[in-house]
């Protein structure tokens, strides 16, 4: 079902191997405004300033951007700022964080080159996209010719028959690079260039479908892309643009972490939470809660239940588990989410009562950190908070599969791949036409 290749990664230089964390960023499409700047100030070489190239521009001149971006691109690889590797290769990736309460986790896959398909054709969304990005992606992808940030996929291996190929041929080496984020997260690179590994892994993923996590809008950009360069190009064999970079981590890590995001209403005119309980008791049982960290414990202990269950925080401290019969919706599963039933049962109504219904993403903020939920309602900045528990794995594979999509902010992979740990740069593109499962091993 999926080709994956080995590739010739570029990557920072060895001298900055004791400053990686300097030139390392996010993904773009998480990067705030306050983070930006500092990333954007702590070294001229961060990866930043290639995959948010317009950051220092005053708005009427951002179009320059991808230019720039380019330039970027072209000057640091010039300067040996950033080299190619020798050997096409796939990069085992190791993450270890601790969750909020704690627990110590470490996530661990890698990066591959991996053949564009269709959607449903092997490759599976569970998010639908917005124009917007997609087209600054692709103008971005068309003036650097490069994969600057990676995607990020799933597949199942119960066994972990793919990661232990890697793992085994990475181990009691110390890693090509790693880096520590500004959340206290490790990052770990080792490069496998071993030909039977590669091989191993190609073959291990063939039949295996992939479901994207994170990295729509970069994906349909390179299926665009793609496109765009066969009207012109009529070679008919595999070409650099055929493939894009992507993470790949299994379903079944025990690392592999999906953290809810919170949903939380504000600047309702005349909004009591008298009016908006009795409003919620129309369609949830209600139980008042002691605290916020007692509210948090019952979404943790329910987090297997069937039900929907939703916390709600409102001002003067008040705490509230609404819980729910799960609707049926067999031709639409993503419908009967906890995510979907909060829209629609909850949050839309909510904006109709009180007349804000016109435009509801105008009164809706998001956090992935239920503290801060709370606290935008107890200092007047919202009028309710809605908590949720994370969306299960399980759901997000079985609903791509079945080429349905989720709603937005249905999920929030943690931690976020670091993007600068490799490049994949067209111009390094190594040309054989078959996949890496059916290539000879070169000769001794």
């Amino acid at each position: 079902m999926v080709d994956i290749s080995g590739f010739r990664a570029l990557r920072y230089a060895p001298s900055f191997r004791a400053s990686l964390s300097e030139v390392v960023a996010p993904p773009y499409d998480v990067v705030g405004r306050e983070q930006l700047r500092r990333l954007w100030e702590q070294n001229p070489h961060n990866v930043v300033r290639l995959i948010l190239p317009a950051a220092d521009l005053p708005p009427a001149e951002r179009e320059r951007g991808y230019v720039l971006a380019a330039e970027r691109l072209r000057g640091w690889k010039d300067e040996g700022i950033l080299i190619p590797d020798e050997q096409p290769s796939l990069y085992l990736y190791r993450q270890q964080f601790r969750l909020p309460n704690g627990e110590e986790k470490l996530r661990q896959g890698f990066f591959a080159l991996v053949r564009l398909a269709a959607w449903g054709d092997g490759i599976y969304r569970h998010e639908l996209t917005l124009p917007g990005p997609v087209s600054d992606r692709l103008r971005l992808l068309e003036a650097c010719g490069a994969n600057l940030c990676s995607i990020f996929g799933l597949y199942s291996d119960p066994k972990g028959e793919v990661i232990g190929w890697l793992t085994r041929a990475a181990e009691c080496r110390e890693p090509a690079g790693e880096a520590v984020d500004d959340r206290g997260v490790w990052h770990g690179l080792w490069q496998v260039s071993d030909p039977a590994v590669l091989r191993a892994v190609s073959a291990a993923m063939r039949d295996r479908p992939v479901v994207i996590a994170d990295g729509h809008h970069r994906y349909t950009a390179a299926l665009e892309y793609r496109n765009l360069r066969r009207t012109t190009d009529h070679s008919g064999g595999p070409a650099p643009w055929d493939y894009v970079l992507m993470y790949l981590d299994a379903l079944e890590d025990p690392g592999l972490v999906v953290m809810p995001t919170h949903q939380v209403v504000h600047s309702l005119a005349s909004f009591t939470p008298p009016q908006f309980l009795a409003f919620m008791e129309h369609r949830f049982a209600v139980f008042e809660q002691p605290s916020l960290a007692a509210l948090l414990e019952k979404l943790v202990q329910l987090g297997e239940a069937p039900e929907v269950v939703l916390g709600v925080v409102l001002r003067g401290a008040r705490y509230y588990l609404l819980i729910a019969a799960r609707p049926a919706s067999p031709e639409a599963p993503e419908e009967a989410l906890d995510v979907s039933v909060l829209r629609r049962w909850a949050v839309q109504p909510l904006l109709e009562l009180y007349g804000a219904d016109g435009d509801l993403e105008a009164h809706l903020r998001y956090t992935h950190e239920a503290p801060e939920a709370a606290a935008w309602v107890s200092t007047g900045q919202a009028d309710v908070a809605f908590l949720l528990r994370p969306t299960r794995l399980e759901d997000v594979w079985s609903i791509a599969l079945a080429n349905r999509v989720m709603p937005q902010k249905s999920t929030y992979f943690y931690p976020k791949l670091l993007s600068g740990l490799v490049l994949y740069d067209h111009a390094l593109w190594q040309e054989d036409p078959r996949p890496l499962a059916e290539r000879a091993a070169p000769a001794s």
